[in-house]
């Protein structure tokens, strides 16, 4: 141990090196930076993250993934979409098989109102109170207020300039599938807002995302992202 103080201060000289490279000098060239106004326009860049994205970015921080991983840019090219996986809400949902065929044909007749309003391309009808329920107030009761729901989207469409199919693909059919892709390759509030409109009507919905593979290759970036790019976080 005839050395030991010297080999103990040589890597405590290393520790410090090592912490004056990674630390401190990025604090020293990126610690004082601010936004810039990007050149011929009134934008600024890095902009701090809006809404849900900056919401995004204190769950990202709470939960420690930012001490292991780093965040890519983002940019138009992704892709987004709707995914509807359990009908949900019993209190809206009434089995539309004939008496007696021992089959399941669950409706959720709030879900359904939401699948005309996220695709206009789907055809939607009233539907008759099964003669099962007939007797049942609350049934005719939900069947008749789907009713007039349908009736009030027709009178909205038409305000819209939105041209409904009477007859062909209509809602009941998407909504039977399991699982069904409402929105394909759609930006992401259009997507986001089908998702919580199907949420809200008792259904079980996920946003899925498109383009996946290397980042880049995601549309995350036309290159790395380098530091300059995080100047806003802390």
């Amino acid at each position: 141990m005839r050395y030991g103080p010297i080999i103990g201060a040589g890597a405590m000289f290393s520790l410090a090196c090592s912490w004056a490279a990674l630390v401190m000098a990025p604090q020293v060239q990126l610690g004082a930076l601010a936004p810039e106004v990007l050149p011929n326009s009134t934008e600024v860049y890095p902009a701090s993250r809006p809404g849900l994205a900056a919401q995004g970015t204190e769950v990202y921080r709470s939960l420690g993934c930012v001490q292991c991983h780093t965040r890519a840019v983002r940019q138009d090219t992704l892709r987004f979409g709707a995914r509807l996986n359990e009908v949900g809400n019993a209190a809206s949902t009434f089995n539309l098989a004939p008496p007696g065929s021992k089959q399941a044909e669950p409706v959720n007749l709030d879900l359904l109102l939401a699948l005309a309003r996220v695709r206009t391309d789907l055809a939607i009808a009233p539907i008759a109170v099964p003669l099962t329920m007939a007797s049942d107030t609350n049934a005719v009761a939900k069947f008749k207020q789907f009713t007039n729901d349908v009736a009030l989207l027709k009178r909205n469409d038409n305000k819209l300039g939105i041209s409904r199919p009477a007859s062909g693909p209509s809602v009941i059919e998407l909504a039977a599938k399991r699982p069904a892709l409402v929105l394909e390759q759609v930006d992401v509030d259009t997507a986001e807002r089908a998702v919580k409109l199907l949420t809200d009507a008792g259904a079980k919905a996920e946003l899925t995302f498109y383009n996946f593979g290397p980042d880049l290759d995601r549309g995350w970036g036309a290159r790395r992202s380098v530091a300059r790019d995080f100047v806003n976080d802390s």
